[in-house]
């Protein structure tokens, strides 16, 4: 190895062990021509092992856990190193050491070359190095467990700025890695469990953060803006507390399953906290707003998605493609065009959220089984919608100010229960929806309270309609039964077009300016005068005949 020290010394550095308080002193700065490579296996006269290590200018200590070997204040150009390292550490097991204050560039272009590489080593501590603008990777860690790398810089790789493969109970923490390059990543995981991976700054990479068949990692405090954070076939993680700005996804889980992700803020992305066949995750407590998509999943089945704040969205909470048996619990959807929607799924509660100023507050289609229940739905143009849905229950929900409160259409076999509806243009609005129950419902100050428009074999029971212009307003729809319901202070009670066959009985009338207003359309042409004009057209065509 060919060495140059400066002997032009600085003034002395003094730093602190992380492993104890012992003071360490290192006065020269070191620029090697040759990369450093230890073998902790080593042997021999010649053998690059720590021993020969600390005969060198650029390392002490013992490798005890009071006074590590430390390699430090070292500036490296890689270009030339036949291992294809700056620095490279294998089979060191049981020593402690540290790397600290080492810049490394030009490191090798291949697949596992990188400025720091760590290989069954563990028990290090990398501290404010910087290895940027390296051909493949910044820092690399293979095998290699219960190391620290921690304030270094890693940036302007070709590949990825850190790197886990198979490496368990590591900690990454305060990292910069920017702008690596190609289909880089800045922190990358591969295989690799239980590391900390927290306060990190990641930006411009193709990802931030990203996890492939890693498990029970903590991704804690970082920012990750214009790259995001995201995990294949990963399980188990904590995702919490990050910024996620300015991607394509903000985070992002394919085939991951049990994680928990909360505490993130996540805007200005196309997709802010995205899942695609995904399943039995905690999305919590996060913040997802000015996004094309806020929480979309995709594929994604029983999910919970609870008290997080998702405004000012295209799509504010988004269910699609068969996501099954997901609870939307305590949430927050303002100004989007959908508020939450669901698409072609069964079975999921959407329970106590706060859906206003959207164009859809709640929108469900081709959904059964689902549950809707003790929401608030105030100022958007649809409240609560069914297309296309069977056997839901619209239960305990509160509609107010919206052009529609709960509208259903296509829709069959639904219950409609205990919901207020308020101050809407239409407080309960069916078009073609047959046989669903409308109970307990209170709908007031509407245009109009309860209307059916073309729909069939409906239950309106014990539902209160006041003070609208139409308490309770049928058309065109036919063997509807309205019972028991208090319809009062109405210009109109209970309005029926051309309707056939509907039962009305046992409800209570008061105030109204027309308690029941039947319209019937005649036929303008009864088979009487049918008959006659068959009658004059076959005489005329005789007598036409005969002339």
């Amino acid at each position: 190895i060919l060495i140059s020290i400066n002997y032009n010394r600085e003034p002395a550095v003094e730093y602190y062990s992380t492993q104890n308080s012992e003071l360490i002193t290192k006065s020269a700065s070191v620029t090697l021509e040759d990369p450093i490579f230890i073998d902790g296996n080593a042997s021999g006269v010649s053998a690059h092992n720590w021993s020969w290590a600390v005969t060198q200018a650029w390392c002490s200590g013992d490798g005890s856990w009071s006074t590590p070997y430390t390699i430090e204040n070292v500036t490296i150009d890689a270009i030339t190193s036949t291992t294809g390292n700056g620095i490279f550490i294998n089979n060191s097991k049981n020593d402690y050491f540290i790397i600290r204050n080492v810049t490394v560039y030009n490191a090798g272009s291949g697949t596992y070359d990188a400025g720091i590489k760590l290989q069954n080593t563990n028990n290090g501590t990398l501290i404010n190095n910087n290895c940027s603008n390296n051909r493949s990777i910044g820092f690399l860690l293979i095998n290699s467990d219960n190391n620290t790398i921690s304030g270094n810089i890693a940036n302007e790789n070709n590949y990825y700025g850190i790197r886990l493969y198979s490496s368990d109970h590591n900690d990454i923490s305060g990292n910069y890695a920017n702008n690596n390059n190609y289909s880089g990543y800045g922190i990358y995981l591969d295989s690799s469990f239980n590391n900390e991976i927290s306060g990190n700054s990641i930006a411009n990479n193709n990802y931030g953060i990203r996890l492939y068949y890693s498990n029970t990692n903590n991704i804690v405090n970082n920012t990750a803006n214009n790259n995001g954070i995201r995990l294949d076939h990963s399980n188990t993680n904590n995702i919490v507390n990050n910024t996620a700005n300015n991607s394509y996804r903000g985070i992002y889980l394919d085939f991951s399953f049990d994680n928990e992700i909360s505490g993130n803020t996540i805007a200005n992305n196309n997709y802010g906290i995205h899942l695609d066949h995904s399943n039995t995750n905690n999305i919590v407590n996060n913040t997802a707003n000015s996004n094309e998509y806020g929480i979309p999943l995709f594929f994604s089945s029983a999910n919970n998605i609870v008290n997080n704040t998702a405004n000012n969205n295209e799509y504010g909470i988004r269910l699609d493609s068969s996501s099954n048996n997901n609870d939307i619990v305590d949430n927050i959807v303002i100004n989007s065009d959908y508020g939450i929607y669901l698409d072609n799924g069964y079975g999921s509660d959407i329970l106590n959220n706060m859906a206003n100023n959207n164009l859809y507050g709640i929108y469900l289609e081709s959904c059964f089984d689902s549950e809707i229940s003790g929401n608030t739905i105030a100022n958007n143009d649809y409240g609560i919608s069914l297309y296309y849905g069977y056997t839901n229950d619209i239960v305990n929900n509160t509609a107010s100010n919206n052009e529609y409160g709960i509208y259903l259409y296509y829709s069959y076999t639904n219950d409609i229960v205990n919901n207020t509806a308020n101050n809407n243009d239409y407080g309960i609005y069916l078009n073609n929806s047959y046989a669903n129950d409308i109970i307990n419902n209170k709908a007031s100050n509407n245009e109009y309270g309860i209307y059916l428009d073309n729909n069939d074999y409906n239950y309106i029971f014990d539902n209160t309609a006041n003070n609208n212009d139409y308490g309770i307003y049928l058309y065109n729809s036919d063997d509807n039964d309205i019972v028991n319901n208090s319809i009062t202070y109405n210009n109109v009670g209970i309005y029926l077009s051309n309707c056939n066959s509907t039962e009305i009985s046992n409800n209570y009338f008061s105030s109204n300016g027309v308690d029941i207003r039947k319209l019937e359309v005649d036929n303008p042409f009864p088979i009487e005068v049918v008959l006659l004009i068959v009658l004059v057209i076959s005489i005329i065509i005789i007598i036409a005949g005969m002339i």
